[in-house]
């Protein structure tokens, strides 16, 4: 018997490059024939869904080739060509990733900065 992960998994590996109402009507079949563990699986439909309707920005301090921006997609779930790649060399290194009005900042810039805060904090004499 297959779990809800596992079922979820197939679903999203299925549902990957279709569209909202697509997705809706998988959404029907799969609570139909798996009542019981409809929840958690419509919970990362929806999740998925949102996903496919929301602006992805990752920012980078220099240009990302073609099989990171795959990882990236890969890892949010979300196709490449819904992803706007920019660069930015103020970031000096590392990432910022903007979901909707999420931001994942995982800048060297942004390390820097806090590691700068921290010290003027704990000021020694």
């Amino acid at each position: 018997m297959s779990s809800s992960l596992d079922i979820t998994n197939s679903v999203l590996d299925f549902s990957n490059d279709k569209t909202a109402a697509e997705i809706d009507i998988i959404a029907g079949k799969i609570v139909s024939l798996n009542y019981h563990r409809a929840k958690t699986i419509l919970s990362i439909l929806k999740s998925k869904q949102e996903m496919a309707s929301t602006n992805v920005t990752v920012i980078s301090a220099s240009e990302i080739s073609n099989q990171q921006k795959t990882k990236i997609a890969q890892s949010l779930s979300i196709h490449n060509d819904k992803i706007v790649f920019i660069i930015d060399e103020n970031l000096l290194g590392g990432i910022v990733i903007k979901i909707g009005d999420q931001i994942i900042d995982g800048s060297l810039v942004t390390r820097i900065t806090k590691v700068k805060d921290l010290l003027a904090k704990t000021h020694v004499n």
